[in-house]
């Protein structure tokens, strides 16, 4: 485990770990003490130092603790499993390995999907304030739905253009579009190209796969569609 690291760091880590450690000469028996009980922390910007490793920055952390000595430290996801710190699961069982990796990753994903989440309704929150063409209640309702469902293509659209309109920063990727209906599939590939364009960040790859797909034979026939409203064109009648 600690073996194939870099004496420099694993100087780093000894330097921190072993002082608050009941073994105070073996990093690795020192590091067997420790474990991760499901505690952590997202300061919204990677501004801090992983209190194990020294490394920096680190944005999400992950709260270890000497099952001996009460001590924490505040670390980085991948010295978790780097380390092999123990892991308690749901059933208060110690997990090392694969198993540990599995617990860390799944409470890793819930911290940047419950950031996305406040991003997105803090964003909501200031265009409702500043934007007198968007209904309030609306918005409200659309940040209900903009993480837990996803949101129509139109209402993805609407939030986009004001977004921008407006000047307010959020990472588009954070809004979750839905096109599991028919009437949302339709109304994607009917909107214009310059709204699709604006809307692509939001979409995810294999949505975009989706529409790249779909769009020629979408248009092909909307297009034959509108020739039969036409009727046939015949010399000097007028339509």
């Amino acid at each position: 485990m600690t073996t194939s690291l870099p004496p420099a760091y694993l100087q780093r880590v000894a330097h921190n770990i072993l002082p608050l450690s009941r073994n105070q000469h073996n990093v690795t028996e020192a590091l067997r003490e420790w474990e991760y009980r499901g505690d952590g922390n997202d300061v919204q910007d990677a501004v801090e130092t992983c209190q194990l490793c020294d490394h920096y920055p680190i944005r999400y952390q992950f709260e270890i603790v000497n099952r001996f000595t009460t001590h924490q430290l505040q670390i980085g996801s991948e010295c978790i499993t780097r380390f092999d710190v123990a892991v308690i699961d749901e059933d208060g069982l110690r997990q090392r390995g694969a198993a540990a990796a599995t617990i860390v990753a799944k409470d890793r994903r819930k911290m940047e999907d419950d950031s996305r989440r406040r991003a997105v309704r803090r964003a909501l929150v200031q265009l409702a304030k500043v934007d007198d063409a968007v209904d309030s209640t609306m918005l409200a309702s659309i940040a209900d739905d903009a993480h837990e469902r996803g949101l129509s293509p139109k209402q993805a659209s609407l939030i986009v253009w004001r977004l921008t309109a407006n000047k307010i920063d959020l990472q588009l990727s954070y809004l979750k579009v839905k096109l599991k209906k028919d009437a949302e599939q339709d109304s994607l590939l009917e909107m214009d190209d310059f709204k699709v364009r604006q809307l692509w960040p939001c979409l995810s790859s294999a949505q975009q796969r989706w529409y790249n797909q779909k769009k020629p034979a979408f248009d092909a026939m909307r297009a034959r569609r509108n020739a039969l409203k036409r009727g046939p064109y015949l010399p000097g009648v007028k339509k």
